[in-house]
């Protein structure tokens, strides 16, 4: 599998909610086109409790929102794959420093290389450090744990290997730095 192949014609975040999703519950992947468009306009407002994202009404959700038999974990995913992208933004933005001098050092590769003539190297796929790995886990595991949410351990570890899982389909893993920074 190619780790940073795209699942859908949508973002990193949407391609890891619907890897996520089809590996718990396949059959709430055609709910994301009508659950979307509530959960870009205010993310944060949904982590206080996933399961306003389906009475969402005025038309957003289809209507008056979705009659429930069965609570959807879709929710769930949504919220809890931009809990681990903010988890990630947050661990990277401490090591942007050497990041930026990094990439200020290959454009100047890239750029006597062009001047020069010869082909500019590719840029590496972007890979998941175990650390980041680790640090996905332990935010998604906080935020399912939330008491307003009222989710089993069962239900919690199952939504973190979900969402762990589709971080890792899509950039897989590097072996190096275990501390993930």
């Amino acid at each position: 599998m190619n780790p940073t192949r795209q699942v859908s014609g949508g973002g990193t975040e949407e391609d890891l909610v619907r890897l996520a999703i089809r590996a718990v519950a396949p059959e709430e992947e055609p709910l994301l086109v009508f659950l979307q468009p509530a959960y870009r306009r205010r993310p944060d407002r949904w982590r206080d409790d996933p399961r306003d994202l389906v009475r969402v009404g005025g038309g957003e959700a289809g209507g008056g929102g979705f009659h429930e038999t069965v609570e959807p974990l879709l929710p769930y995913v949504m919220v809890l794959t931009g809990v681990a992208l903010t988890a990630l933004r947050d661990a990277a933005q401490g090591h942007a420093t050497d990041a930026v001098r990094g990439g200020l050092r290959r454009l100047g590769r890239r750029w006597r290389a062009r001047r020069s003539g010869a082909d500019a190297p590719a840029l590496p796929a972007v890979r998941l450090r175990p650390g980041q790995v680790l640090r996905i886990e332990e935010a998604v595991t906080a935020a399912a744990r939330d008491p307003r949410w009222a989710l089993s351990e069962d239900q919690v570890a199952l939504l973190r290997a979900a969402v762990r899982d589709a971080f890792v389909a899509r950039f897989g893993v590097d072996g190096g730095n275990a501390d993930g920074g």
